[in-house]
């Protein structure tokens, strides 16, 4: 799912919804999102819509340009696999040099 630059991730399992916006910009989107996913659900004829999901905000450095959120959220999903938590740096130079490396 993707709008402007907040990117989510559902995790079924836990029922919740993870919220990041590399501009550090979340909570703008909390209030549209969870209606919206469980309008989705409800639409889908999954009973999970009945459920008291939950929005997780993860803690992240902030994107610090305008031009490295691809590369940022492509480390933050990398991260977050390996290790449940979502930390990298933020700085243009770092990007960049990770951008060359994608």
């Amino acid at each position: 799912m993707y709008q402007n630059s907040s990117k989510r991730v559902v995790k079924i399992s836990s029922q919740s919804v993870m919220l990041l916006d590399p501009l550090g910009n979340e909570g703008c989107y909390e209030r549209k999102i969870m209606p919206n996913w469980r309008n989705f659900l409800k639409m889908k004829g999954n009973e999970e819509f009945r459920v008291d999901w939950k929005m997780e905000r993860l803690p992240h450095n902030k994107q610090m340009d305008s031009s490295s959120c691809g590369v940022l959220m492509l480390k933050f999903a990398e991260h977050y696999l390996m290790s449940g938590e979502v930390a990298v740096h933020s700085r243009s130079r770092w990007a960049a040099t990770h951008r060359n490396c994608l």
